[in-house]
């Protein structure tokens, strides 16, 4: 579990003769993943760690988005599709702040409310200079524990995600 800023509220305190900001937080837990497999069933290679637990952003077409890698090349540390059947699930609960809807055929897309729009992610590997940053700031809100693994090292700038990245 961890806490997430829901509220910035200012207090005078009188007998210190100063203002002081206090925080409202609310405990949220997020669905966690370990990936048990380097390659999917099309051979394509993880561009994730065995030995690591991921934090699942959201689900679309029944797979899971997760934040690659920062190492790893050619498109690290960008939200990218996996499939789940190369993953042990640790955690399995969803977040509550998912907006989730289903396609056609029954297949499941979850998201928090501002990334869950149609083609909000192919705009990001667009390289969409707005639509990155939106993501960025909206991990830190709603993933502080990925965003304080990846602060560093947030791709937001207008670098396209080579062909082939999902």
């Amino acid at each position: 579990m961890r806490c997430i800023l829901l509220a910035r509220v200012n207090f005078f305190r009188s007998c210190m003769s100063f203002a002081a900001n206090q925080y409202l937080m609310f405990t949220v837990k997020t669905m966690k993943v370990s990936p048990i497999k380097i390659k999917d069933s099309e051979d394509h290679i993880l561009s994730l760690s065995t030995d690591r637990i991921y934090e699942v952003l959201g689900i679309e077409a029944d797979t899971y988005r997760i934040l690659s890698d920062p190492e790893s090349k050619p498109y690290g540390n960008n939200p990218v599709l996996y499939d789940p059947d190369c993953f042990k699930v640790i955690d399995p609960q969803e977040p509550d702040f998912w907006v989730c809807q289903y396609g056609e055929n029954g297949e499941r897309y979850c998201y928090p409310p501002e990334w869950n729009e149609v083609g909000f992610f192919e705009d990001y590997h667009d390289g969409v200079q707005e639509v990155r940053e939106r993501f960025w700031n909206m991990l830190k809100v709603y993933y502080p524990e990925t965003w304080n693994e990846r602060k560093g090292a947030a791709n937001i700038g207008f670098q396209r995600t080579p062909k082939g990245a999902r």
